[in-house]
C-alpha cells in the first residue's frame, strides 16, 4: 500500500485514463492485469503519487487558536494533516471609537467631551500642541506593541497535536496542510498535472518490470524508450510542482 494513505480512490474513469501511458487501449486489460491488477495501480501509482502531489499543494484547514501569553495551548490537528504552512498572530481587544481601533474620526462621544485634553473636532489632529496626533499615537502603540510580540505554531507529528504559544493574549491563526483520499478532492486546475504524474509513474514501473523479465507479449515494446521519456517528462512535472507549489514552506 501507499506509505500512510489506506485505500485511495480513483474512478474507473481515471484509471483507464492512468492506463493510457502503456498503450491502452491498444494494450487490452488482459494483458495489463498479468501485469498489474486495477487495485494495485490505485494504490501503488494512484495512492503513492498522491501523497507526492499533496505535498506540494496540501488541502488547507485554518485553525484559531486562542492563547494566554504564558503557557503553551496543543489541540488535536486533523486526521490527515501534513504540517503547518502558515501562521498569524491576532491580538486581541475592542475598539476605543478613535483611531486606535482603525476609525479615522471621532466619534460623537469623543468629540462631545468638555476635557481640553480631548479637543479634537472630529479630526485625528489634536489641537492642544503638546500631544502627539492620533495616527502617531496609534502608530507608536502598534509599533511597541509588535517589538514585544513573540510566537510560534509548530505540528507535534508524534502526538498528532498544533502547539501554539505567545507572549501576548489573542488568537493564533494556523493554516495547516492536509491531505485527501480521492482524487474528487484535487482542485480542478490542477487535476490534469495529478494525471500525468500517475500516467508517468505508471508508464515507468510499466517498463522496469520488462527490462527485469523475459516476456511473451504480443506486442514488440520499445521498454528503454517508454522509461527515457517518461522518466524525463515525470522529473519535469516534479520541477514545476516544486516551482509553483500553493506554500513555499512546504517545498
Amino acid at each position: 500500500m501507499s506509505t500512510y494513505m489506506q485505500n485511495f480512490q480513483v474512478s474507473d474513469e481515471f484509471l483507464s485514463q492512468v492506463k493510457e501511458s502503456i498503450g491502452y487501449p491498444l494494450v487490452d486489460d488482459d494483458t495489463i492485469s498479468e501485469l498489474f491488477t486495477d487495485e494495485w495501480i490505485k494504490d501503488k501509482i494512484c495512492g503513492r503519487e498522491a501523497e507526492v502531489f499533496f505535498t506540494y499543494f496540501p488541502l488547507v484547514t485554518n485553525i484559531g487558536v486562542n492563547v494566554s501569553g504564558t503557557s503553551e495551548v496543543s489541540v488535536d490537528a486533523p486526521a490527515n494533516c501534513l504540517g503547518v504552512v502558515h501562521s498569524a498572530f491576532v491580538e486581541s481587544g475592542g475598539g476605543n471609537g478613535n483611531l486606535m481601533s482603525g476609525n479615522p474620526f471621532y466619534t460623537s462621544t469623543i468629540t462631545s467631551i468638555s476635557s481640553s485634553t480631548m479637543r479634537n473636532y472630529g479630526t485625528p489632529f489634536d489641537y492642544n500642541s503638546y500631544f502627539y496626533s492620533s495616527s502617531q499615537q496609534r502608530f507608536f502603540n502598534q509599533a511597541l506593541q509588535n517589538s514585544n510580540k513573540s510566537f510560534y505554531a509548530y505540528f507535534d507529528e508524534l502526538h498528532e497535536k498544533i502547539v501554539v504559544k505567545s507572549t501576548l493574549v489573542g488568537t493564533v491563526s494556523v493554516d495547516v496542510g492536509c491531505y485527501a483520499e480521492n482524487t474528487d478532492a484535487i482542485p480542478r486546475r490542477l487535476r490534469v498535472r495529478y494525471l500525468n504524474l500517475c500516467q508517468y509513474a505508471f508508464a515507468m514501473k510499466f517498463a522496469e518490470i520488462l527490462k527485469m523479465q523475459n516476456t511473451d507479449l504480443p506486442l514488440s515494446i520499445d521498454y528503454s524508450e517508454i522509461y527515457d521519456s517518461n522518466k524525463d517528462r515525470y522529473d519535469e512535472l516534479r520541477e514545476w510542482m516544486q516551482n509553483n507549489s500553493t506554500y513555499c514552506i512546504m517545498r
